[in-house]
C-alpha cells in the first residue's frame, strides 16, 4: 500500500507540473478477455434478460469499473492462475449498474483495481 501511495504522489506532482488531470477510480477500465454476462448483482443468478438489454460482454471490450465487490465465486478465463482451484468471488460494478466478474477481464492483478462499493 505504501507504493500505491507513493506512486499517487509522484502522479500528482507529475500533474501540476504537466497540467495533465489525475486519473480517478472511475477512470479505470478491464478489458474483456472471453464473452462474459452482464448481471444485475454480482453473482450468475441475476443475469439480464430480454431483447431489449444486452447481456454479454464480447472480447475486446473496454469496461469502465466504478467499484468493486465480492459475491458469488466464479470460474472463467483467468482462472487457470488462480489458486482455489480457479475460482474467483471479486466482481465489479460498472457506471450503468451493471457487475462483470474479474475474472473475465484484464486489470493486471488478482486484487480490486477500484474503492470497495
Amino acid at each position: 500500500m505504501k507504493i500505491k501511495g507513493i506512486v499517487t504522489a509522484v502522479a500528482a506532482v507529475s500533474a501540476l507540473i504537466t497540467g495533465t488531470p489525475i486519473a480517478h477510480a472511475d477512470d479505470v477500465t478491464g478489458i474483456v478477455k472471453a464473452r462474459t454476462q452482464r448481471t444485475s448483482a454480482p453473482n450468475l443468478a441475476s443475469q439480464h434478460s430480454g431483447p431489449e438489454i444486452q447481456a454479454w460482454w464480447k472480447p475486446g471490450v473496454a469496461v469502465d469499473l466504478e467499484c468493486s465487490v465480492h459475491g458469488q465465486a466464479v470460474k472463467g478465463y483467468f482462472s487457470r492462475y488462480l489458486p482455489n482451484g480457479g475460482w474467483d468471488d471479486l466482481w465489479y460494478r460498472t457506471p450503468s449498474g451493471d457487475y462483470i466478474a474479474d475474472v473475465d477481464i484484464e486489470t493486471h492483478t488478482n486484487n480490486s483495481v477500484t474503492p470497495s462499493c
